[in-house]
């Protein structure tokens, strides 16, 4: 099977799907339609390697999963956050809200629902109960931006910079990726991400998180993204982006979000989220695993890359010896 999706994840692959692909509206393909796709065999040994590769990649996707998943967890034991839950009806869509509690910490005063969300309350709460001490996101980041804006002139790949946009953040690997000119676009380096940002989309889908590294350094991104920019001396950056991550930092983040139509957050907005900051060591321990699942998440690409390259060459080898036996 590793070697089946190998295949149909290649160029030619995604050519057979293309060539049945039909519908003016939504574009489909039908079970029946692949079931008659003839697959090209290789010699036994090639689509055993092929097949091995892309096991062992997703073999280390599971891992960083894992991995991100329980630092999120471990983020929020260590500073004895218990699990966000509602104590009334949970499936309840509409809470009474007192007068007296309509002000906020952050100086907004909003009646908007989603603001005054009962989850992101006891959020704030319970951080500023726990026994780790805490702090604003703005003052433990050298800054918080949305980066360059300019026209963008995109071009071939070897032309150009990869151009992220909200959706490809939260994607492993970034589909219809875009490519900026490198000549043509103006302040581009302005646009770029370094290793250790975290980056959080600010419209449309708000408080989508992505951690910088091994995946999108000397990227071009939209000015749709909030760049995070931490003090390594305040807090290890794996450790915020831990904490981002979680329903803790999700509630809190989405609960400024504003907009009549396309929903948005400023990055005076994000700054005012709190943090929980748990001893060096323990960060650096949540840090780490950030840090690895994002390593396993790039090898496991790697080892993509390595199947397609030799499932590309065992085909053109093998056609060009049928061409030499025909010439014969």
């Amino acid at each position: 099977c590793g070697y089946l999706y190998a295949f149909f994840s290649s160029s030619l692959g995604k050519a057979i799907f293309s060539h049945h692909a039909a519908g003016s509206v939504i574009v489909r393909v039908y079970p029946g339609q692949i079931a008659n796709v003839g697959i090209p065999r290789l010699h036994d040994s090639a689509e055993t390697k092929i097949h091995a590769l892309v096991v062992k990649s997703f073999d280390l996707r599971s891992e960083s999963r894992k991995l991100l998943a329980q630092a999120s967890d471990f983020a929020l034991e260590v500073n004895r956050l218990e699990p966000l839950t509602l104590v009334d009806d949970e499936e309840s869509e509409s809470f009474l809200m007192p007068a007296s509690m309509l002000s906020s910490a952050s100086n907004e005063y909003r009646l908007e629902a989603h603001f005054q969300n009962p989850l992101a309350r006891i959020a704030t709460e319970n951080i500023q109960k726990c026994s780790s001490r805490n702090c604003a996101i703005g003052k433990l980041s050298h800054d918080i931006i949305i980066g360059g804006r300019s026209k963008r002139n995109y071009v071939e790949s070897d032309y150009g910079t990869p151009f992220l946009s909200g959706k490809n953040i939260i994607q492993i690997r970034p589909t219809d990726l875009k490519h900026v000119s490198n000549s043509e676009t103006h302040d581009l380096k302005d646009m770029l991400l370094d290793r250790g940002w975290i980056l959080v989309t600010r419209s449309g889908t708000v408080g989508r998180t992505c951690f910088v590294w091994h995946n999108f350094e000397k990227y071009a991104a939209s000015e749709h993204i909030l760049r995070v920019i931490p003090i390594d001396e305040q807090v290890d950056p794996g450790y915020l982006y831990a904490f981002l991550a979680s329903s803790y930092g999700y509630e809190q983040i989405i609960r400024f979000r504003f907009g009549s139509v396309i929903d948005e957050i400023s990055p005076n907005q994000l700054k005012q989220v709190i943090v929980p900051l748990a001893s060096p060591e323990y960060q650096k321990e949540i840090g780490d695993m950030i840090r690895l699942a994002y390593e396993k998440r790039a090898d496991a690409l790697r080892l993509e890359d390595e199947a397609q390259e030799l499932l590309m060459r065992e085909i053109q080898e093998h056609n060009t010896n049928i061409k030499d036996r025909q010439h014969v």
